[in-house]
């Protein structure tokens, strides 16, 4: 009786778990059925030699280790193991064996529990990776920092030169293509925040150019699929041709950036020994849609079905299969669909159609001449506060071209103390700053009688708008690099008269 109990325990055993037991020469003799719903086999499949089955995952070169020494009577610690689904995916297992001894105390079997620690594992990467990718964005707003200041000034110069020589057609064409490498070196800087960026857009939805944001994802992913493909001799033709132009839609760009770039991600793994990537971009009547084909392995209809299943991947143990149910999350929050369709040997097709907005607003993503719109009011007087001396010159002799007065200064100790002692009508003041910074100068303005407007100018990434930052009473912010005619923008809009 007391076997029978023992027999319906183990087969009862949870679906996590599955009991087995193999003889001196590691060749299975029992596997309880649970092994079904874990492995795919049947008990009576298994019941061969432990290696048949294990992947090529270094993790499995310490397992013959510790069967050997189970065999030779020596009780192992948990080990773990990866193994193949019978579909052809991988599961990973922790292990606890004993060996089993007859009364000469000789190895006769050796028995064992084996749990599916694969969604554990798979959590734990995750974990691993979200800590990496915000170690990653503190770094990369640090650097941001940096690089924005240096562009602003090559850029405020540029353009104010840009001004100077006008009319001498040599100089223009050069100081262009200056601000040009500018503006591309701010674009790739703010891909890298975004890209590190994990908290969702706290503004809301925005009209998003679905167009736009996939050529900006494609440069993003320019070092794999050019640089880094071309350094290992892989060559990728990105087919660009179908990109029309669309209707705008409705949605969180930096949540439907995460979507291409996961299809774009897959893509790519699909087509290891170089291929081709087609874009498109269409309407159906209230509908924009955008398809990313490629021309890789594809994948057979069994696993199209799960494609946007949570933990379901073809890559692991490197993917969690998280992406594309993600993805399939986000484009429903935006009303959308997405679809897949694929074929082994010829490649996938992944459509996205979102809803389009009604009586689009035309974007503002043409540029604009940059010293286009001159400030209207004169003789302000204006206080600069920036740690870069350079940057106070370009600010400095900009703003007193236009007619205003000006007094700029390199440390915020020094500005509160101009600001105590004189009456200025605009402060434009740079945000971080050794010493004092800028929001210790922007709160000392609650201490005089009459305040003076804000512009806070900053090469700092991350977005201004938390409440300790609104309570700054800030009228404008300016990200560098910026144009000059941004600024004169603001202090139009701020003093006019109209």
């Amino acid at each position: 009786m007391s076997e029978e109990k023992y027999q319906r325990l183990i087969e009862n055993l949870r679906d996590n778990y599955f009991f087995y037991s193999h003889n001196t020469e590691g060749i299975f003799t029992y596997i309880s059925s649970s092994i079904t719903s874990i492995l795919g086999y049947s008990p009576q499949e298994f019941l061969t030699h432990y290696s048949e089955y294990m992947t090529d995952n270094p993790i499995n070169n310490e397992v013959v280790l510790h069967t050997e020494l189970s065999i030779k009577g020596i009780k192992q610690p948990p080990y773990e193991v990866e193994v193949f689904h019978k579909d052809g995916s991988r599961r990973i297992l922790r292990v606890q064996e004993i060996p089993v001894l007859d009364k000469k105390n000789r190895v006769t079997a050796v028995e064992g529990i084996a749990e599916n620690i694969t969604h554990i594992k798979q959590m734990q990467e995750m974990i691993l990776e979200s800590e990496k990718l915000k170690a990653l964005g503190v770094i990369t707003s640090g650097i941001s920092h940096e690089f924005n200041n240096i562009l602003a000034i090559i850029k405020g110069f540029s353009l104010l030169l840009l001004e100077k020589y006008k009319d001498h057609r040599e100089v223009n064409d050069k100081l262009n293509i200056i601000i040009k490498s500018a503006n591309d070196g701010a674009r790739i800087v703010g891909r890298m925040q975004e890209f590190t960026r994990r908290e969702p857009d706290r503004e809301g939805y925005a009209p998003v150019d679905m167009r736009v944001l996939l050529r900006q994802v494609i440069g993003v992913l320019k070092p794999r699929w050019k640089n880094i493909a071309q350094a290992k001799g892989i060559t990728y033709h990105l087919n660009k041709k179908g990109l029309k132009k669309v209707p705008l839609v409705y949605g969180n760009s930096t949540e439907l950036q995460e979507v291409l770039l996961n299809i774009l991600n897959n893509s790519l793994d699909a087509m290891p020994q170089s291929g081709d990537l087609t874009f498109r971009t269409w309407s159906e009547e209230a509908t924009v849609c955008l398809s990313i084909s490629d021309c890789g392995t594809g994948m057979a209809k069994e696993i199209q079905k799960k494609i946007f299943d949570p933990f379901f991947s073809t890559k692991m143990p490197k993917g969690t299969g998280l992406g594309m149910s993600v993805s399939y999350g986000i484009i429903q929050r935006h009303e959308g669909n997405i679809e897949v369709e694929s074929e082994v040997g010829k490649g996938t097709k992944v459509t996205i159609r979102l809803p389009a907005i009604k009586n689009t607003l035309k974007l503002d993503i043409d540029p604009k001449s940059e010293l286009e719109h001159e400030i209207e009011p004169k003789n302000l007087r204006i206080l600069v506060v920036d740690d870069d001396q350079l940057m106070c010159n370009i600010l400095n002799e900009f703003l007193s071209q236009a007619g205003q007065n000006v007094t700029s200064v390199c440390r915020g100790k020094e500005a509160i103390i101009r600001l105590q002692n004189e009456s200025f009508d605009l402060l434009l003041c740079d945000l971080v700053m050794p010493d004092v910074g800028g929001r210790e100068v922007i709160k000392a303005l609650d201490t005089l009688d009459k305040r003076p407007k804000v512009g806070l100018i900053t090469g700092w990434s991350e977005k201004i708008g938390t409440p300790q930052e609104k309570e700054l009473k800030i009228d404008f912010f300016v990200k560098k690099p910026f144009d000059l005619s941004v600024l004169s923008k603001h202090i139009n809009r701020l003093f006019s008269t109209s």
